[in-house]
């Protein structure tokens, strides 16, 4: 508020002062369009008195405040502290927003660098995967690799929780079809099951992953199914390396997923009474 009230004043002031000269310029393109250089010579004095005056005026109440605030200095002391801490403050809070906003984008950046290299991968084990298990999830095998790539993006960025998800989609066996939750988790087993397997079965030698515990104790595969979702036409996967990241990610979501299960048990049992 303060910085807009300074700005204000500062363009009213600059108003005035170039307002002579702004009159001067305007009155010396017209006059010199008609030759009358005696009128150029008039504007000219008279703009530079008013100028004179407004100097001479801004003199005045500069030398009027100097000797207002001599008289009485503690009170314009005091006032003059607290907007000197008031500006201090608002510079701080700028600095540390610029500073968060970096730092965000600098987290988001690496993470898309991760995200880019370990791509590849991935692409390849889910491929695999989804060849094997297709019929087990009510889907048609990819046979390219191309075809379980999403056009959109390979992966999703979640700042909030320092991860990044994968996406892949596999066409349905039947679009008509639409699969609740309850199944849907069913398939994100299944292809987890494919995966643990061929992951323990070492058919990806040139992969090395390994199981993963967490600092909960918790045992992830190395690659884990985040979820399946239902698109109509196809399914659309999500997956990640296993990670502490990750595990808190998958915690927190987990936690979410029961909390909306209890409270739709709850409006069950209030519709039965």
């Amino acid at each position: 508020m303060a910085n807009k009230a300074f700005e204000a004043l500062m363009r009213l002031v600059g108003s005035i002062v170039k307002a002579p000269i702004k009159r001067f310029w305007k009155s010396f393109e017209e006059s010199c369009a008609e030759r009358d250089y005696l009128h150029i010579v008039i504007s000219l004095i008279v703009s530079l008195i008013c100028l004179a005056g407004i100097g001479f005026l801004f003199v005045i109440i500069a030398v009027k405040a100097t000797e207002i605030i001599l008289s009485n200095p503690f009170p314009f002391a005091v006032i003059a502290a607290i907007v000197a801490l008031y500006f201090h403050v608002a510079d701080e809070k700028k600095d540390k927003s610029k500073a968060d906003v970096i730092a965000t984008e600098s987290v988001v950046e690496q993470l898309k660098k991760q995200a880019s290299s370990g791509y590849p991968a991935m692409a390849n084990v889910i491929f695999q995967c989804l060849m094997s298990c297709a019929k087990d999830i009510s889907a048609r095998a990819p046979v390219f690799m191309k075809e379980i790539e999403v056009p959109e993006g390979h992966y999703v960025i979640r700042e909030e929780y320092g991860i990044y998800l994968y996406q892949f989609k596999i066409d349905k066996e039947d679009m008509h079809t639409t699969y609740d939750e309850g199944i849907l988790q069913e398939f994100a087993n299944n292809i987890q099951y494919t995966l643990h397997s061929k992951l323990h079965a070492d058919a990806f030698p040139s992969i090395k992953l390994h199981d993963f515990q967490d600092k909960y104790g918790n045992i992830y595969d190395g690659i884990v199914i985040v979820n399946v979702t239902d698109f109509g036409r196809y399914f659309l996967i999500h997956t990640a390396y296993a990670s502490d990241a990750y595990s808190d990610y998958n915690i927190i979501r987990q936690r979410k997923v029961n909390e909306e299960v209890g409270s739709h048990d709850t409006e069950d049992w209030d519709s039965k009474k």
